[in-house]
């Protein structure tokens, strides 16, 4: 980094927290170039912080977290304890939940006094001591995939915490989550441990920007664009002590709450457990304890400030004006910048300047609070990217360089392998190899053919259904994936059947009432389809309207706003008209009113049960509704082309 940056960014980076910077991204000849080592300055307080964090940082109103830390009733600690998952793993004194649950019923003795007991610890805003004792059990973030050289990668540290403590922490877990939800103060980017969250949506967002910047290449072929996705290193144990007040106080939570947490995650001592019993107690210095019910929400929390901060990287304060950093949409002027799952960070952006402020604006996030990245699990793709392509990004040390590969390299994001250019090869291989591995198994296994099909509806589809849900896979594949997993089922039964092997693939799929590989395929994009439209406040929702807007032809009738989508778009979003027209050949008209299109996702298998049975919908947004349901507002019109 020598000079202030003579590169295609054309702002300097004077108000860094390190100074004047010291990377220049090299040319081709120069692509050995390392960056040096520079000092660490973690938990020193940069220029941007106070901005941050400060309790006046989100206009959050302090009263909505009053019930927070109100005395627990009757009915919240008897649903609690009923709603406890059968716990595997007993706490350092024996409890588990099992046990809780038989001996804190709703008539026993014991459920007054721990009523009681529950009261106090809030009033006194801390926990016993003994309380704050627990063990550590290490679990394989993979099955069968350790190997001792890289043991300490390849284990997840799960804490056992004590079963009083825990139960506490979840009933100020699901008021806080309760809290977060009818507030909506958390920055969409992030989806995780929230109720209405899932990777289903940051899914949907990434692919609807991708979907997007293939449309904006075809219109400009010399336009570049740019995606990274992080892998953070033990990013729950690498949360600081120090950090969290500064986040509490950001969502101005109150005094009472964020001493209690202080009291109960602070002066902890723990063990490992292991083959031959528990070791020696130790302090805890700093992370959050995985295991206890309110670590999620707290990293959720505290990863607000990173994703906010993405959208104009606040080390920049010497610019005239904000930066809008991240990927600009064609239509409804969006701009998304970052998309989160817990510790999964991805950023976009449409030019090289933001990726770059964005990159750095993560690397000094985590610096000063002590986090980390995994250079060689981190996937930098740029659309138009070169061999030996200068437009690298610098690690956090300064040793190592992330360089961009090609916009048709696949990587798994949240459980589906995808790219820039949204060829979906090795998806579909992967469920190949599924229903091969399955196949193999049953076969091996001896077990009936009805056993067999159990198998493919409980087990084998579930594995199936992220693929089957947003890659892009067409009818033949489909086809012969049913054909395949017809053949295994048929091989389980010893006694050969000329009934069952001349049977076509629809007649046993009636048979059994069994949906083949096709119909699940249609069936979840349609169900993820409308559940985005109906969730218009998150990035989901908000990029399938942008994409829908600049997908649709626009037309007037009777006063109101009439969308048509094209059936020759090749688009992920106009799979809507090609599901419709696999049911039934229709065409499929979106009315939409001023406050925008509303389906209700309930309703979908409605939807579906009157296309299957060769029936026009005419639902409009003047008062009609859905068949026996009260939901108005809807636009939904389908004509079957076969009448």
């Amino acid at each position: 980094m020598s000079q202030i940056l003579q590169s295609p960014v054309s702002f300097s980076l004077k108000d860094s927290l390190h100074g004047p910077i010291e990377f220049e991204p090299p040319p081709p000849e120069k692509r050995s170039f390392i960056p040096k080592k520079r000092e660490t300055r973690r938990g020193i307080q940069p220029h941007w912080w106070k901005k941050i964090y400060n309790r006046k940082a989100k206009e959050i109103d302090v009263h909505i977290w009053d019930p927070l830390m109100d005395p627990v009733k009757k009915e919240e600690l008897h649903q609690t304890i009923k709603d406890l998952k059968s716990d595997l793993s007993p706490d350092k004194e024996g409890n588990d939940s099992n046990l809780m649950k038989a001996l804190l019923s709703n008539d026993s003795d014991l459920f007054d006094i721990f009523l009681d007991l529950i009261n106090k610890v809030l009033e006194l805003g801390d926990i016993p001591v003994e309380w704050k004792n627990y063990y550590i059990s290490l679990i394989e973030k993979k099955s069968g995939a350790i190997h001792i050289e890289s043991m300490k990668d390849q284990l997840r540290p799960i804490a056992i915490t004590h079963e009083y403590a825990k139960l506490i922490s979840k009933i100020l877990a699901n008021r806080l989550n309760r809290i977060l939800m009818e507030n909506e103060i958390l920055t969409p980017a992030q989806r995780a441990f929230i109720r209405n969250g899932g990777t289903h949506q940051c899914i949907s967002t990434l692919l609807n920007i991708l979907e997007d910047m293939i449309q904006k290449r075809k219109r400009n072929d010399k336009k570049s664009f740019y995606l990274v996705s992080y892998d953070m290193k033990k990013a729950y144990d690498r949360v600081q002590f120090f950090s969290i007040r500064p986040t509490l106080e950001r969502f101005n939570l109150p005094e009472s709450f964020i001493k209690y947490l202080e009291n109960t995650q602070f002066s902890l001592r723990a063990c490992f457990k292991t083959f031959y019993g528990l070791t020696e107690d130790f302090s805890v210095t700093n992370s959050i304890r995985q295991g206890d019910p309110l670590a999620p929400l707290i990293f959720v929390l505290f990863t607000d400030a990173l994703h906010e901060g993405l959208k104009s990287s606040p080390i920049f304060t010497h610019l005239d004006e904000t930066l809008k950093c991240g990927y600009h949409f064609l239509q409804e002027n969006l701009i998304l910048a970052s998309l989160g799952f817990a510790d999964d960070l991805t950023i976009v952006a449409d030019s090289w300047e933001d990726i770059f402020a964005m990159h750095l604006w993560v690397l000094e996030f985590l610096e000063i609070h002590g986090g980390d990245l995994n250079a060689s699990k981190t996937v930098y793709l740029i659309s138009d990217a070169q061999d030996n392509d200068s437009r690298w990004l610098p690690t956090l040390d300064g040793m190592q360089a992330i360089c961009p590969t090609r916009s048709d390299t696949p990587f798994r994001y949240l459980g589906i392998y995808v790219n820039m250019d949204l060829t979906w090869e090795k998806q579909i291989s992967i469920i190949s190899l599924l229903i091969l591995d399955w196949g193999s198994k049953i076969g091996k296994s001896g077990i009936s053919a009805m056993k067999a099909l159990e198998t493919y509806k409980t087990i084998l589809l579930p594995k199936l259904d992220l693929g089957l849900t947003f890659a892009t896979i067409d009818q033949k594949t489909l086809a012969a994936w049913s054909r395949k997993i017809l053949r295994y089922i048929f091989r389980c039964d010893h006694r050969p059947t000329n009934l069952l092997t001349s049977m076509s693939i629809e007649g046993f799929s009636e048979l059994t009432n069994c949906a083949l590989i096709s119909e699940r395929y249609w069936n979840n994009h349609l169900k993820e389809f409308v559940y985005n439209l109906n969730s218009p406040t998150t990035l989901a929702g908000q990029s399938t309207y942008a994409r829908l807007h600049s997908l649709l032809n626009k037309d007037q009738r009777n006063g109101m706003s009439l969308y048509s989508i094209k059936l020759t778009k090749r688009y992920r979003i106009s799979r809507f008209a090609e599901m419709i027209q696999h049911f039934r050949k229709s065409q499929v008209l979106i009315i939409t009113p001023p406050d925008g299109i509303k389906i209700a996702y309930e309703h979908v298998q409605s939807i579906l049960g009157i296309i299957n049975e060769n029936k026009s919908i005419h639902i409009f947004t003047d008062g009609s509704t859905f068949p026996g349901n009260n939901t108005s507002g809807v636009g939904i019109h389908i004509e079957d082309h076969q009448r």
